[in-house]
């Protein structure tokens, strides 16, 4: 159901349900004519006009027979544009028609049904990422989380975008999302089971970039030390101590079970 309330000298106030909304809504969104849009568990889109001369407001309802996909939704913003997620982590948007003022509010227009939106689709590997959570910030970027193929969308002037990789490609478990809240700061907060990421959106972003891999210890087959670490070049050793081991690590400490290594020793490996 949905409940409606007033703010008023810091308290809400008047908890009022609306008549005729039946569904388990899990998301609430706002257009720019002031109408809501309602995701539901699994009884497809609902949208609202508070500001209709009608009480309770008139409700449409959208679904299959509109383009939607059966099952649950989730409703969402991005560049004025209202859209909504669905559980197979596809995107869809409306498709309307102009109709001219209505009520007085320009703008105003009639419901061809929805279709996928392709925006993001850059971003993803075909057949095996699934968009989980997004959400734009005050500068338009969107903020996606897509399980390894996770990152940012920054807007183009030619109305695309252009996508770059974030570090919650590398979260303990990054289809695991259960929301995103970017503040007007640049600060981006991701929750899940594991708890709270923060993302820092006015420093790079990018996982990938380089860093060293430290050799921290040095050992022959008889555990003898030869390198223990420290800063320095390690001394000499017979050439009959052939058979070494190579402790190392990378300082990378924000997934490190999610850091790979690959190992050369020259004048022995081939590849």
């Amino acid at each position: 159901g949905l409940v409606r309330m007033r703010l008023g000298a810091g308290r809400w106030t008047d908890a009022e349900r609306i008549d005729g909304v039946r569904e388990q809504v899990r998301s609430i969104v706002e257009d720019a004519l002031g109408q809501l849009w309602l995701g539901t568990r699994a009884g497809g889109a609902l949208r609202l006009d508070p500001a209709a001369d009608s009480d309770p407001p008139i409700i449409t309802r959208f679904g299959v027979a509109d383009g939607l996909p059966a099952g649950w939704t989730a409703a969402t913003t991005v560049g004025g544009r209202v859209m909504f997620r669905t559980g197979q982590g596809n995107l869809f948007r409306r498709t309307v028609a102009e109709a001219g003022a209505w009520r007085g509010r320009p703008g105003q227009t009639s419901d061809l049904g929805f279709v996928p939106d392709t925006s993001f689709d850059a971003l993803l590997t075909q057949g095996s990422d699934r968009i989980t959570r997004l959400t734009e910030d005050q500068q338009g970027r969107v903020w996606i989380a897509a399980g390894e193929a996770s990152g940012v969308a920054y807007p183009s002037v030619d109305g695309g975008y252009t996508f770059a990789p974030t570090a919650l490609r590398r979260a303990p478990n990054p289809l695991s999302i259960w929301d995103m809240v970017a503040e007007a700061d640049g600060q981006v907060w991701v929750g899940g089971p594991d708890g709270i990421i923060r993302l820092d959106g006015n420093r790079s972003l990018d996982p990938s970039t380089d860093y060293p891999v430290w050799i921290r210890r040095i050992t022959t087959s008889g555990d003898s030390l030869l390198y223990d670490g420290q800063p320095g070049e390690a001394e000499p050793w017979p050439n009959h101590n052939n058979a070494l081991r190579f402790a190392f690590a990378a300082p990378r400490y924000d997934a490190p079970e999610r850091t790979h290594y690959r190992t050369r020793l020259d004048g022995f490996d081939d590849d």
